[in-house]
């Protein structure tokens, strides 16, 4: 092998088109079809790109399939709100990526920093449901947290728990729970005025 050098000489190279590969997004996406990646694409980037999840669709349980076989799953939640990076598989050509159904969803709102719906999985429990909601805000009274639930005539009943308490308590599907503040009055007070 003979080596040249040329003194003074700068070389640039760069690729006009990286070759492509074809996908499939299946499942509860918004929109759901065959597609043209790069093959440095990951399970986020082709989610992201093509709308994401329908309002049914899941965003902590996104199925990366290939050759009919699962070889894994990306969970948004770990990646957007942990930055956890390890399950954001490289797409491969022929891959079918699967939105599967959304699970639970439980609703917190009030004195909490990012007050949302979030979608719990089998097994998370409150303490998983405030981290996704960033932690209590400062006036949070943490000794008065409300559960609203529906009951098994398909009516809500409310019950207030302590935060402590609610670490304990599982939460179902449709679930709210509203953090009060700490110089709130009681929303269930009647005044009565006139004859």
């Amino acid at each position: 092998i003979a080596e040249a050098t040329l003194i003074g000489t700068k070389i640039s190279l760069s690729s006009s088109r990286l070759r492509t590969i074809q996908i499939f997004i299946l499942g509860n996406s918004k929109n759901p079809g065959s597609y043209t990646v790069t093959p440095l694409s990951t399970i986020s980037n082709v989610i992201f790109s093509t709308g994401g999840p329908l309002k049914s669709g899941s965003l902590r349980n996104i199925s990366l399939k290939r050759s009919n076989t699962e070889i894994g799953s990306l969970d948004l939640y770990d990646l957007l709100i942990n930055g956890n990076t390890n399950d954001d598989l490289r797409i491969q050509s022929g891959d079918v990526l699967l939105v599967n159904p959304v699970g639970s969803r439980v609703k917190i709102w009030g004195n909490v920093k990012r007050p949302a719906i979030y979608e719990l999985l089998d097994g998370e429990s409150f303490s998983n449901l405030l981290n996704f909601a960033s932690g209590l805000s400062c006036g949070a009274d943490t000794s008065r947290l409300t559960l609203s639930r529906i009951n098994d005539r398909g009516q809500r009943e409310f019950k207030d728990f302590s935060s402590d308490e609610l670490r304990n308590t599982e939460l179902k599907d449709s679930d709210e729970i509203f953090v009060h503040d700490l110089s709130q009055k009681s929303k269930n007070e009647i005044k009565i005025i006139g004859a």
